[in-house]
């Protein structure tokens, strides 16, 4: 399941509850972000032992988490073992997106 992170609060909270996590920083109007998302989704329900969080990078409330980590372009994965982060990708790529899970599977 992917969990969707709508305050600052609920994203530190994710962090802290899921050593190995993915998080998924996309929009509405993109694209992209919406070709990946079952992709994302599917990913999701493979791997229990990772948690799978999804980001709105207009969401008002998690403007400080996205001014600071999504600087390049959306969709933006972002890869955390115990809250800090291992690895990241720009763009829609099933191949990378699938390398951070590999890593973290390490």
């Amino acid at each position: 399941m992917v969990q969707i992170l709508s305050t600052v609060e609920e994203y530190t909270l994710f962090l802290a509850s899921n050593p190995n996590c993915i998080i998924d920083f996309g929009a509405e109007w993109c694209g992209p972000c919406k070709r990946i998302a079952p992709f994302f989704e599917k990913l999701a329900s493979q791997h229990s032992d990772i948690g799978f969080a999804k980001v709105d990078v207009d969401t008002p409330e998690m403007e400080p988490i996205v001014n600071k980590l999504v600087q390049d372009g959306i969709p933006m994965f972002i890869s955390y073992h115990n809250s800090f982060i291992q690895g990241e990708v720009i763009g829609a790529s099933e191949a990378a997106i699938n390398g951070l899970v590999t890593n973290l599977l390490k």
